[in-house]
């Protein structure tokens, strides 16, 4: 998984990488995206603006505190912070009271419902249960628990992540096509910026059989 790969760079200060790891590390955190901007002049990376000399950190999970805290953390002294989401947090290893404070932003990404058209082969031997079965694959497949990627902020979703998944729910079940959206189900790949992140329901997963 993303969190066991991240895992090598936990005992690393001030790099992106040890930032998302320690990100990563929080108990109940799906999904991290990290980058900085080191140069002396705003930037725009994925569709983001991101602040001169600063990391922007994209989460969605999570306590916000432990985030917080992780990024406060591991992050370069002096780096500036982007987000939608500010956490104060307290440096309680500070050598006396009152502890100093600071002020962690952090990104909570915008949800991006995405819309499934699914066309498989009319048959006879299907189940009756066909529909529920292909549309739990595929949440099953979103979330990485077929052992292929999850859906992450700002990856590039692909239809064709979907097929084996689909394919594999049943012996006579046989996959024409599937195309996914975000107002109409009509595309086999989407962008998303680094401050989204594409979301699934069983309601947004449309199968017919043709």
């Amino acid at each position: 998984s993303a969190r066991r790969r991240a895992s090598v760079a936990l005992n690393a200060n001030g790099s992106v990488e040890s930032v998302r790891a320690a990100v990563l590390n929080v108990a109940g955190v799906l999904s991290c995206y990290a980058i900085d901007n080191p140069t002396s002049s705003a930037a725009t990376v994925g569709g983001v603006t991101l602040a001169a000399n600063s990391i922007y950190v994209a989460v969605v999970g999570g306590n916000s505190a432990d985030v917080a805290q992780a990024i406060w953390r591991k992050k370069s002294a002096g780096c500036s912070y982007n987000g939608n989401t500010s956490v104060t947090v307290t440096d309680t290893s500070a050598a006396g009271q009152p502890y100093p404070t600071y002020t962690v932003l952090y990104e909570t990404p915008t949800d991006i419902p995405i819309l499934f058209a699914v066309q498989i082969k009319s048959n006879p031997l299907l189940p009756t249960t066909i529909n529920t079965l292909i549309q739990n694959a595929i949440i099953n497949a979103f979330a990485g628990e077929d052992g292929g990627p999850s859906a992450q902020i700002g990856a590039t979703m692909y239809a064709s992540r979907f097929y084996a998944a689909v394919s594999a729910v049943d012996p006579n079940c046989e996959v024409v096509s599937i195309q996914i959206g975000t107002t109409t189900a009509n595309q086999n790949y989407l962008p998303f910026n680094i401050d989204q992140m594409p979301t699934i329901s069983a309601s947004n997963i449309a199968i017919s059989q043709v």
